[in-house]
Parts: C-alpha cells; sequence; structure tokens
C-alpha cells in the first residue's frame, strides 16, 4: 500500500507537469504559427484521444463490491464479490461499442493506450490506483443511443450475472452534464528499419537468435 501511494504521488506530479507542457504547446500553436486547417486537426486528434478534457452528456454505470470490499473499505468480502478489473474492462468496452466518445473510469481518462489491471485487490487504470468499493465509469455520447445499444447488447445481462452471482451492485444512469478530464499528450512511437550495427541484428539486418 505504501509503494502504491508513493507510485500515485510520483504519477500524479508527472501528470500535472504533462498538462503544464500540454498548455504551453497548445499556446505556442494558437499563436497562428499554424495553418488554421491543421489546428482544426491538431485539435480534433487530441479530444478524440483523450489528451483534452471534454463535457457533455451521457451514459454513467457503476459497479460497487459486494458486501463492502474494495480499497478504501476492505471489510470481510470474498474475493469473487469484489469488482475485478476483467469487470471494468467488459463494461468499457460495451459503452465503447455503445457510441460512447470519451471513457472514464473514477475520473481517470482512457486513450487508446490506457491499461485496466489488477494489482493485489487494487485496480489500476495507467498505473493509477482506483478507490473503491464503487467504481465509476461515465462515457460521454448521446445518451438516449447509448441506452438503447447498451441494453441490447451483452452489457446489461453481464450486470445481471454480477449482481446475482457475486452480491457486485450496479447502477446505470444518464447525465446531461458530465466532465471528463484530459489524459494529457501521449507518448509518439514509431518504429524504423533495424540498422546494421543495432542490438539483436546482424550485419544483414536480420534479428539474432539469443535463445
Amino acid at each position: 500500500m505504501e509503494q502504491i501511494q508513493d507510485r500515485s504521488a510520483e504519477v500524479e506530479a508527472l501528470s500535472q507537469r504533462a498538462a503544464a507542457l500540454s498548455a504551453e504547446v497548445d499556446g505556442l500553436q494558437s499563436d497562428g504559427l499554424l495553418p488554421s486547417a491543421l489546428l482544426e486537426i491538431n485539435a480534433l486528434d487530441r479530444w478524440v484521444n483523450g489528451a483534452v478534457p471534454v463535457r457533455g452528456p451521457g451514459m454513467v454505470v457503476k459497479l460497487t463490491d459486494g458486501s463492502g470490499g474494495g480499497l478504501v473499505e476492505p471489510g470481510d468480502a470474498p474475493a469473487e464479490s469484489r469488482v475485478r478489473d476483467a469487470d471494468v474492462q467488459f463494461v468499457v468496452n460495451e459503452l465503447w461499442a455503445a457510441g460512447a466518445e470519451a471513457v472514464a473510469v473514477n475520473d481517470e481518462r482512457l486513450t487508446s493506450l490506457s491499461a485496466i489491471r489488477n494489482a493485489g485487490d487494487a485496480i489500476l487504470v495507467d498505473l493509477q490506483p482506483l478507490n473503491g468499493p464503487t467504481y465509476t465509469i461515465e462515457a460521454v455520447g448521446d445518451p438516449e443511443a447509448m441506452q438503447v445499444e447498451f441494453a441490447r447488447s451483452a452489457g446489461l445481462g453481464f450486470l445481471q450475472l454480477l449482481s446475482a452471482e457475486y452480491d457486485i451492485k450496479n447502477e446505470v444512469s444518464t447525465s446531461e452534464g458530465m466532465y471528463l478530464p484530459g489524459a494529457g499528450s501521449s507518448t509518439l512511437r514509431y518504429a524504423r528499419t533495424p540498422q546494421a550495427g543495432d542490438a539483436g541484428t546482424t550485419q544483414d539486418g536480420s534479428e539474432e537468435d539469443n535463445g
């Protein structure tokens, strides 16, 4: 727990630094140095990939540990009655499929590179631990259309299964005014053709067999 708290503080500090640098970049871009068409494309890209905050209506799905379990109040709940990373992943994927335009879990914005996993009893989103026992999944989009598509999908049946079999409570609602924070700029990754002399390659560029 102490290690998680220490790492959480480091992540928070780095997130604030990333947000400050992103604001600086936005300021430079708005100084008229780039064509307006390119600025529009860049703004849309940052919105879609989760870099900037969004506001709007949408759906909210809450999952709550059975019998009071969770990271904040562990209680005596059996392991099977606690919300797991796979449960959150399933609901998130069903919301994306239902037409969500932006998603956050306990105010942690999801991007195309986000990872949702367990570490012991804690659920992590991009290595950031989420405080239970309730996990709130917010999805910005057309509330009515999303409700219809979510009801038609396996999502509703999955929630009913969690409730009936594992005592994991759920609540599905809509909201007319949600705020989802931005995740900051993503690290750019790219590939290139291996060059002679690179570690792990031979002079002809093929990979060495180190096994």
